[in-house]
């Protein structure tokens, strides 16, 4: 487990012509950890990494839609979210990876 890791984040709705607009940012801090208990510097050391997500979405006054935006890892940050070296002598290592950044739009309609 890395010794500090949070997330802050802040969102805010606007008053806007002929509607709402939420906005929202998020802010995400993993420290590094040691991906096994022999902490092999070599093959163990995980870095740390931070993230920036982002959020919006628009709804229109006197109407069920909702149209919205989301940006994940803003930064495009390539970093290591975990590390696994197996312990049985094959010597092999695998790593998952932080996604690149990613931007979803989603429209929908509630009734």
């Amino acid at each position: 487990m890395p010794h500090v890791q949070g997330s802050i984040s802040a969102a805010y709705t606007w008053d806007v012509p002929y509607g709402k607009l939420l906005t929202r940012i998020q802010y995400i801090y993993r420290g590094p950890l040691q991906s096994r208990v022999y902490n092999n510097p070599l093959y163990d050391h995980t870095p740390a990494y931070n993230l920036w997500n982002f959020y919006a979405s628009y709804k229109p006054d006197h109407m069920h839609w909702l149209f919205a935006v989301t940006c994940s890892n803003l930064s495009n940050f390539a970093g290591v979210n975990s590390r696994y070296t197996d312990p049985y002598g094959s010597g092999q290592t695998v790593e998952q990876y932080v996604p690149p950044r990613q931007i979803f739009g989603t429209v929908s309609y509630s009734f």
